[in-house]
């Protein structure tokens, strides 16, 4: 077992505390992870700390690093037949199988790894083990936002103006994009069509009515079923937003069918909806800053800009 806190390699054997004095909470015999697969997650999810997250991009940084091993054990396989044939050609013939085999044993060892990625309750067992005992500061777990700041009541609170209304399906998407302040810095007040935080619905309808100009973002989920976002709206009385440019931003099942960025979300054919928290935090972030500039979707904005490299810029 290797120590996430002084990467010493710390023999089962000892028991579940390094020598450092960290305790290992997942045990590698009894448990489908151990305490640095289960940290790399959240170090992935978080950009070591940057942004919030929510359990979906928890889950999906997991995934994605299953994923990152298979494709290591893939290009190492095809490494080995290459090695096969050149070696022969540039080192002495007593050391023609060495680096085949070294290549093929990483490749086995990658696939190891990453053949077997936890299935989406055993990883929520996993995660609520860790929260019963621990903390995971970053993680939103419930919406939170339904109270006023204290500094609610200051006239100078919209002094930065307000340039665009976001709208998105779910209470918790709101906490999302507020504690990483996307509301400050893209000067956006983001509410969900359910009117939560109820405080800002009486703010947004005042926006919308002194100024026609105002665009509706709609950040959601790709749900297969169901009437779409803007028709759940229209039949709505929340916000008078008739007659306002209104830019869809939300995932659509198509657009989850077209990202190979995106494969590790597509669910099983029976589950209707791929959750846009499925996105790590700082690519949905980037990918809105680019549709607010331009009021264009979701995929429209990937396509100009390209995000998908990275853990926490990309889709990847």
């Amino acid at each position: 077992m290797k120590c996430p806190e002084c990467s010493a390699d710390h023999k089962h054997k000892d028991g579940m505390r390094c020598r450092c004095g960290y305790r290992f909470l997942f045990d590698p015999k009894t448990d489908p992870i151990t305490d640095g697969r289960f940290l790399a997650a959240v170090r992935g999810a978080s950009a070591n700390g940057t942004w919030h997250f929510t359990a979906n991009q928890l889950y999906a940084a997991h995934l994605r690093r299953r994923r990152a091993y298979r494709g290591i054990a893939a290009a190492c396989a095809i490494a080995a037949v290459i090695a096969s044939v050149v070696c022969g050609f540039v080192v002495p013939p007593a050391l023609w199988a060495l680096i085949p085999i070294a290549l093929v044993c990483i490749g086995w060892a990658g696939n190891q790894y990453s053949r077997e990625p936890l299935a989406r309750d055993q990883w929520d067992r996993c995660v609520e083990r860790w929260r019963s005992e621990r903390t995971l500061e970053k993680m939103i777990v419930q919406p939170s936002l339904g109270d006023p700041p204290p500094q609610w009541q200051e006239p100078d609170i919209y002094d930065y103006g307000v340039e665009k209304i976001v709208l998105v399906d779910r209470d918790l998407t709101v906490d999302l994009l507020v504690l990483n302040n996307l509301h400050a810095e893209q000067k956006a007040l983001i509410l969900s069509e359910h009117g939560y935080p109820p405080y800002l619905v009486e703010r947004a309808t005042g926006v919308l009515r002194e100024n026609a100009e105002i665009p509706v973002y709609l950040l959601h989920d790709a749900a297969s079923t169901g009437p779409p976002m803007a028709e759940r709206l229209g039949a709505s009385t929340l916000l008078p937003i008739e007659g306002h440019p209104v830019i869809d931003l939300g995932l659509s099942p198509d657009d989850v069918r077209k990202l190979p960025q995106l494969r590790h979300a597509r669910r099983r054919e029976e589950e209707a909806v791929t959750p846009v928290d499925f996105i790590p935090v700082g690519a949905l972030l980037a990918v809105m800053a680019v549709s607010f500039e331009n009021r264009v979707g979701m995929w429209d904005a990937i396509e100009q800009q390209r995000i998908l490299h990275g853990d926490t810029g990309s889709f990847g």
